[in-house]
Parts: C-alpha cells; structure tokens; sequence
C-alpha cells in the first residue's frame, strides 16, 4: 500500500522517452546556468568600481565561498539523485522522505559552518595575510555571507529537489529570478546607498532570500510538486544519509578538485609565462567555462534522467539518455568551438581593450583557438560523471573528475610546457591532452558500466522467463476440467482456495496464479466463474471502489465448506485512510481481494512488462492470502509478507515466505 501518486510534468519527462526528458530537462538548466555567469561577471564589473582593497577582500572570502558551493551542491546533487531513483522505483514514499533529509542536512550543515565562525572572521583573514583595510572588508564582506548561509544551503538543496523530480522550469524561474535581482540590487546596495563591498554582499544575500521565499511558496504552501516535504514527522534515517553522501560527498570533492587544479595550473602558467601569462590563462578561461555552460545544464538532466533509469532497473533507457546527452553535447561544443576560432579577435579584444592589457592581445587569440579541440572533449568526462551520479556511483564520479582536473592535465601541463620546453603553448597543449586521456577513460567506464547493468538484467530475465515458461508446462499437466461452468481445479492436498475474479479478469493470469499459489500454499487451487464487476463499491468522487465493502460482501457468500477465498479485480482499489491500496485482506479470515491497476508499468506510463507485471499479482495475493491464515507482516524485507510501501518493495520481494512465517503458515495449515 502507498499514497497516491501525483504524476507531475516532471515526472512523466523522467519515465518517459529519454531523448525528450534530456531536452525537455536540459534546456531550462541552460538557461538558468547562463544567467548566473552574466551575474557572476556583472557583480564582478561592480565590485572592480570600488578599488583593488575591495577586489582583494572579496578574493580572500572567495576559496570560502566556493567550500559553501561545494557542501551545498553535493547535498544538493546527493538528495536529486536519490529523489530521480525512487521516482524510477516508482517509491513516492521514500523519494518524500529524501527531500526531507536533504532539507533538513541543508539547515544543519549551513549553520554548523557558518554560526561558530561569525565572532572570529577578522582575526581568520589575518591570519590568511590580509592588513589593515583590506581585512576589515574582507570580515564585514564574509559577516552578511556567513550569516546568509542557510539561504544559500536551502535555496541550492531546494532548487536540487525540483531538479530531482524533472522540474527544471521552476528551478530555471528560481535561478534567473535570483541572478537578475543580484544584478539590479549590486549598484544600488554599493553605490546608492554607499555600502560599499558589504552591498555586493547584502545584495547576494537579499537575492537568495527571495529565491528562498519562492522555493518555500512551491514546496510547504502550493504543495503542487510530485515531493511531499513535511519536516513535522521528520525522523533522521541513516540508510538515507548514508545514499545522500554517498552522491554528495565526492560531489563535494570533485568541485573542490577544480580549484585545486585551478590554483595548481596557475602555479605551471606562470613558470611558462609570467603574469602575463596568468592574465592570458585566467581570461581565457572564463570564456572556455562560458563556452561549457551548456554541458553544465545537460549534465543535471543527465543525472535525472540516468537516475530515474536506474531506480527502474531500465539499462535500455539509461544507455540511450547518456549516448544521446553525449551527442548533443558534442554537437553544441562542435558550435562553440567553431565560433571561438572565427571570432577569437573579437572575443580577446574585451579582455584587452585597455593600453594596459593590450600586449596580451595576440597570445590571448592563441590560447582561445587553442583551446577549440578541448570543447569537442569536456562532454566525455563531464556527462560520464553526471550518469555516475545518477546510478549512485559518487565515488567514480569524483575519480573521473579528478583523473581530468589534476592527475592527468596538470602533469601533462608541466611536461609540455616546462620540461619540454614549449612555453606556453605547451601548457595550453597539455590541457588538451591530459583532458582527452581523462575522459577517454571516463567514457570507457561509463560504457562498461552500462554494458555491465545490461547483464545483470538479461541474466535477472532468463531466469524469470526459465520459470514462466516451465510453469505453463506444469499447468498443461496439472490442469484438470469440472464439468461446463468454467471452473479450473489445482489438486494438491484436501485444502483448497479459490480465486474469484470480479468482473473480466485475463485466463492466463488466472491460470499462473492458480498453479503457483497451489505450490506455495501446497493446497488445491480452485478458479471460480466470474462475478458481476462490485458497482455496488463505486465511489464517483474518487472514481475508484471500496475494498472493504467488497470484502464484506464476499464474507457473506456461501462458502462454509471452502476454506479460503481470492477476489481478484481489475479496478483501482481504497480503503478508509489510505488514497489506494494493492490489496486487502481480513485477518486470520476467509477472504482477500487484489486489484491488478497499478500492478502494471502501463498505469505508469512505461511499456508494459507481462512478466513482471504476473509476478506483482503474485505477490500481492500469496500476501493478502497469508493474512488470511493469520499473518502478520514480516521484518524481512525480502518475505512475502513484508510491507510494500510502494511497488519498489513489492518488486524486490521475493513470492514466498521467510522460513519463521512458514513455520507460523505450517502450523495454522495443521491446526485448520
């Protein structure tokens, strides 16, 4: 039994067509990716206005801000993926209770990280070299951060969330909302009012709250997302924590790989060429990180979209949702590339415009066109990660990253450009190579993985299809005809049950549940004509039936001389506090009742699988028909009879009994 699902926009995308779900997710990252870099450049711009002593200060808190990033998106990035795999499981329950836990992870880390700092900022950036002024601005700058963090925590974690169940436009909404009223308030909080550096920093922070009044409208107020966030029953799951760092920390790591190959690069420029040469590397770069924005939108719906794959145990629609991001990714670089080399001049020129900077100018023009095979690559690594990511491979994800950022690129860097002697633009040419062995080798693992979730199927499959080939077999040998009325009799024993179906109810499922519950119950399995469809149960307002009127209304039959009785109908099913349930059953009774609807993946919207389909029937009557023996549910989890709070609990079960819930079957069979 779950609650009802609301099958939201986002979600369809997810268990839908891959292709469309990578476009439909990717494009909206993209654009909210592309607004953030215009603020990032514009509060630079603004920042520049008031002098190097307010440049210096924000530098000083910048490696501390990139940590907050770093710890908010590996939450962030750990609870989406989470959330994306048990939407795939098709387990709303537990995709709720991660965004919970992401939550609440969010408010807890943000202020452990932020409160025992505040009284001791100053003397911290002076210790870091900062004097006089400068570690003044830098305190005050970092004082309105620190005590924003638990905006800029939950506005990351939530924007994750939406992410997480295929709802990019909101988050798009949320992030250009954000990044467009930081661009608005910069110049008025740092020059208008004449706050100074502390204005950038209230105007970062004013923009997160809003964005953070946004998120909380949409999640705790409107309520219209496929997550349910409710933090009042909140109870702190280490499996969960646990599957969130599992994703988050390397995450984590792998962003903070970046400034350190960043800071290690540098250190090889400038051996290679001077300051001037850091001047070339570092400009050039933002364009290159510009030029990589929109792998940076794809590689969220990769996560997504892999992830959804994954908890669905689907290898075909997770292969052609990474190959597919791939190629796009490929093609949208091919075009970024093209454009840097035909108007490299054009692009050098912003950077250089000044008589200051204008003796970069030529080199500035190299780096870019040199730079143009490294687009063609990033979508190797970058996506490769992303689908780690998403399968819970956190650990591989950050090995590919750091492979890429710093044991091949730096290294190559230096050997081209220092030992070899080439300059700079063998530091430009070991980049590119160091990149390209790196994420050769990322999409290697990637396709060995996928290759891999592929066996683990086809194997899972030939021994269901071993099992529902010889059990039809068994049926032509063990089926035995009682006269004209339709009726179908399993011998095995004097006990029997019979399986009533309600209204139209396909023969051959009839005919599998027959056989197999005969076997698992050891008893003679009798199959009843139909019975009239229960109109007697419909709800009009809910379009669904009554269980438990059902069942009343088969208690009263005559069945005195039969031990146990199974209605099986093909219509959606509730019961008194529950929005649908999967089956229903009176305790130590005669009678049981499953619904078939949301057994099947069409309900879904996926393709349906007979397979697995006959084997959740199965399932969900051999429990209902255990309660009826007296039964209770079982702790474990791979039982008959344990508790399915969702079809995902269902499908990991296995049809029989644990061995303490056969003994307790054995003794009421011989006790009955």
């Amino acid at each position: 039994m779950e609650a009802q699902e609301k099958v939201t926009e986002g979600v369809k995308h997810l268990l839908g067509d891959p292709r469309k779900a990578i476009l439909k997710l990717s494009i909206p990252m993209m654009m909210g990716m592309f607004a953030q870099a215009l603020y990032n450049i514009v509060d630079a711009i603004w920042v520049a206005g008031l002098g190097a002593d307010a440049l210096a200060a924000v530098g000083l808190f910048f490696p501390v801000f990139m940590i907050f990033m770093a710890l908010a998106g590996g939450i962030g990035v750990g609870g989406s993926s989470a959330i994306s795999r048990r939407i795939g499981q098709r387990n709303k329950k537990a995709a709720d209770n991660t965004a919970d836990h992401a939550i609440m992870l969010s408010i807890i880390v943000s202020l452990a990280l932020s409160l025992p700092f505040l009284p001791f900022l100053k003397e911290m950036f002076s210790s870091m070299g900062a004097r006089g002024n400068v570690a003044q601005m830098a305190s005050n700058y970092a004082r309105v951060l620190f005590g924003g963090a638990i905006f800029l925590f939950f506005s990351n974690v939530a924007n994750a969330i939406l992410r997480g169940e295929g709802d990019t436009k909101r988050a798009m909404y949320a992030m250009i909302l954000g990044a467009g009223l930081n661009v608005v308030l910069d110049p008025i909080y740092i020059y208008t009012l004449k706050m100074g550096v502390v204005g950038a920093a209230w105007a970062t922070v004013t923009s997160m709250v809003v964005s953070v009044i946004l998120f909380f409208y949409w999640l705790f107020i409107k309520r219209d997302t496929y997550v349910e966030i409710n933090l009042r029953e909140f109870h702190p799951d280490k499996k969960i924590i646990k599957e969130i760092s599992k994703v988050g920390i390397p995450a984590s790591l792998a962003q903070l790989s970046m400034s350190i190959s960043m800071f290690l690069l540098n250190l090889v420029v400038i051996k290679a060429g001077g300051t001037d040469g850091v001047a070339v590397f570092t400009s050039g770069w933002r364009i290159v990180m510009l030029g990589t924005i929109p792998l940076v939108g794809i590689a969220m719906g990769v996560t997504a979209v892999t992830g959804a794959a994954y908890g669905a145990r689907n290898p075909e629609k997770l292969e052609t949702a990474y190959i597919y991001a791939i190629k796009i990714g490929v093609l949208i670089e091919l075009g970024m590339a093209i454009i840097i080399i035909l108007f490299a001049p054009q692009v050098a020129f912003i950077f250089t415009y000044s008589k200051g900077a204008a003796r970069i100018a030529d080199d500035l023009v190299d780096f870019l066109r040199w730079m143009a095979p490294f687009y063609l690559t990033v979508p190797l690594g970058m996506l490769s990660s992303a689908m780690f990511q998403g399968v819970r491979k956190g650990e591989t994800a950050l090995l590919v990253t750091i492979l890429r950022t710093i044991i091949l690129q730096v290294p190559a860097a230096y050997l081209f450009g220092i030992f070899f002697g080439f300059g700079l633009t063998g530091v430009w040419l070991g980049i590119i190579v160091g990149n390209a062995i790196a994420v050769s080798i990322a999409f290697t693992l990637g396709r060995l993985f996928v290759r891999d979730f592929f066996k683990i199927k086809h194997q899972t499959a030939q021994v269901h299809e071993k099992r529902f080939s010889s059990l039809f077999e068994d049926i032509e040998k063990d089926r035995v005809f009682n006269g004209g009325e339709g009726k179908m009799i399993w011998r095995n024993t004097k006990s029997v049950i019979h399986l009533i179906p309600l209204g139209k109810v396909e023969k051959d499922l009839l005919n599998y549940l027959a056989s197999q519950i005969s076997q698992i119950f050891s008893c003679s399995v009798e199959i009843e004509k139909s019975l009239p469809e229960p109109e007697y149960a419909y709800d009009r307002r809910r379009n669904q039936y009554y269980a438990d009127l059902i069942l009343k209304k088969l208690e009263q039959g005559d069945w005195k001389e039969r031990e146990k009785m199974l209605g099986i109908v093909d219509l959606d099913l509730y019961t008194s506090g529950l929005n649908f349930v999967f089956g229903e059953a009176s305790l130590n009774g005669k009678v049981a009742i499953i619904a078939l609807p949301r057994l099947r993946e069409g309900f879904y919207r996926l393709s349906d699988d007979k397979d697995l389909y006959y084997r959740r029937a199965l399932k969900e009557a051999v429990h209902e028909l255990g309660h009826t023996f007296g039964l209770n549910h079982c702790q474990y989890k791979r039982c008959v009879m344990y508790f399915s709070n969702s079809l995902y609990d269902t499908d990991r079960k296995g049809e029989g009994f644990c061995k303490d819930c056969r003994k307790k079957l054995s003794r009421r069979q011989m006790g009955s």
